[in-house]
């Protein structure tokens, strides 16, 4: 059971679609909205070796093309996290194995395809990549820094990681943070996985998920951390904000808009529900929590903000696991209206999303009927409501066996 946890925790990037090797990955930050000046590609981490490639058409539908020579078959179920010009990838090796897991660089040229690569990576001595010890490595959205999430010597370690304009990396574990490594058994009981870095105008955060369940008197527990991040340097301040649970943790998704930030929750046969904070310099205060009183806040999956911060979209299913959909849910003023969303059902549930450069078209990354299969669905965004209407060549199917373990959308605004 706590090995179960601790994959379902180990959440490297945009949004968050598990795959048989445990891997998570939150949602995408979401950018100023924009038109494409060139190409677009979606990259796709699946349970299958190396990655899956799709260029956006006109009109928003996803045309699979062949992927970079530079991208390994070694690579499986990656968890991609982006930065300007790059793709950095923390993969398990294939076939799946007891071997570390590989922390990877995919160079992106002029259009957006994959130009090079560069890796395995080892992080010097305070983290030894070749014991297999790192869990989760995300990316600020600038691309300056990297968190990564390590168990060595006795203890749990989130440390910074300075990123050069080559993408070159240096580990800065003095400006980290670690907590000795608690444990009733051979697998370590309590965690702190970093899942997002939040930048706004005025402050740069790094929200982390506890879990505890080390069967004492305390009984397990989760919260939410948001910790100030120097963002000269790197380093991990104060702890700025905790929302305490009464639970574990199980399945959470992140998005930010601006200085907004959402964490929607699933817990299986429970209500969910949501929770939106604000981030800036005065810290991060939570200002809406959304539940199960509402439909569009009661199960929720996966959220993520459209790009021009009008909408969230929310994908849902029911706690039979059924009643699969998304909700758009309006923003007025800095708040969620879930009285005013509207919902488009869908056959499976949805466990990532990623926009288009001119936030026109919506993909969501789905299981099929709980299965070993995956694919993406494409939707057009209603300009004024927010409304979605399906694209007539959606899904696009990947075919048996694919967990989707990552989406990375690379248009002209990532370079």
């Amino acid at each position: 059971m706590h090995a179960l946890k601790i994959s379902l925790l180990v959440v490297p990037i945009v949004v968050v679609i598990a795959g048989c090797s445990g891997l998570n990955a939150p949602t995408q930050a979401t950018e100023p909205q924009q038109a494409s000046q060139g190409p677009e590609f979606l990259y796709v981490g699946t349970s299958k070796p190396g990655l899956l490639t799709f260029q956006v058409q006109p009109g928003g539908s996803l045309k699979a093309v062949p992927t970079s020579a530079s991208v390994p078959d070694t690579v499986c179920s990656a968890a991609l996290s982006s930065a300007p010009g790059k793709i950095y990838s923390l993969s398990q090796p294939c076939p799946f194995s007891s071997f570390p897991m590989e922390l990877r660089r995919f160079d992106l040229g002029p259009s957006g395809e994959i130009a090079g690569a560069a890796g395995p990576f080892s992080l010097g001595p305070d983290l030894p990549s070749d014991t297999g010890h790192i869990f989760s490595f995300i990316t600020a959205p600038e691309g300056n820094f990297a968190y990564a999430w390590t168990f060595d010597n006795g203890r749990e370690s989130i440390t910074p990681i300075r990123l050069d304009a080559g993408g070159n990396m240096t580990a800065m574990p003095d400006l980290g943070i670690s907590w000795p490594i608690q444990s009733t058994t051979i697998v370590p009981c309590a965690f702190h996985a970093p899942v997002r870095v939040i930048t706004t105008p005025e402050s740069m955060f790094l929200v982390v998920i506890t879990s505890r369940d080390c069967s004492d008197a305390e009984g397990p527990s989760g919260s939410y951390l948001f910790f100030q991040v120097d963002n000269q340097t790197g380093a991990i301040g104060s702890l700025m904000s905790e929302t305490k649970l009464g639970h574990l943790p199980f399945f959470v998704s992140t998005t930010q808009s601006d200085d907004l930030v959402v964490l929607a929750e699933f817990m299986p046969n429970e209500p969910g529900n949501l929770m939106l904070f604000h981030a800036g310099a005065d810290g991060v205060t939570l200002l809406q929590h959304c539940q199960s009183d509402q439909p569009a806040c009661a199960h929720p999956l996966a959220a993520a903000f459209h790009p021009s911060g009008k909408w969230l979209f929310v994908s849902h299913t029911d706690a039979n696991g059924i009643a699969h959909g998304i909700w758009t849910i309006p923003i007025v003023h800095g708040s969620l209206m879930p009285a005013k969303a509207s919902f488009v059902s869908i056959p499976d549930g949805v466990y990532k999303f990623a926009f288009s450069a001119d936030g026109k078209s919506l993909y969501a990354g789905q299981w099929v009927n709980n299965t070993v299969s995956g694919q993406i669905s494409g939707f057009r965004v209603d300009d004024r409501t927010g409304a979605l209407s399906k694209m007539p060549d959606s899904p696009w199917n990947l075919g048996t066996e694919f967990f989707i373990t990552s989406m990375v959308h690379v248009g002209a605004k990532s370079r």
